[in-house]
């Protein structure tokens, strides 16, 4: 079903019916321009689309890390007895301030 089958089925583009008649208080009349309701439809059809298809894909798995090779180096690294890089590092290159 895309925007022209709303269109052929007679369905008036909201706001355009008469002011009269059964008004839900759930449900709030807006008024739409004419010339650009075909497009309203369509974007309400992908909109509905890519809400179904977002609920078929399963849950995204979420790391602790962002970037793969920098947590490979980080674990190579030397750590100190509380889990805190070491500083046998600086024994290691002299140039570098502590």
């Amino acid at each position: 079903m895309d925007a022209e089958d709303v269109l052929e089925a007679g369905a008036e583009p909201e706001g355009l019916g008469s002011a009269e008649g059964s008004t839900d208080g759930a449900q709030l009349v807006r008024y739409v321009n004419p010339a650009q309701y075909a497009a309203i439809c369509q974007r309400r059809l992908a909109c509905a689309a890519e809400r179904a298809a977002v609920k078929d894909v399963a849950p995204r798995q979420i790391t602790r890390y962002k970037h793969e090779s920098r947590h490979v180096l980080a674990m190579k690294r030397v750590r100190g007895p509380n889990g805190r890089f070491g500083k046998e590092i600086h024994a290691e290159f002299p140039g570098v301030a502590e």
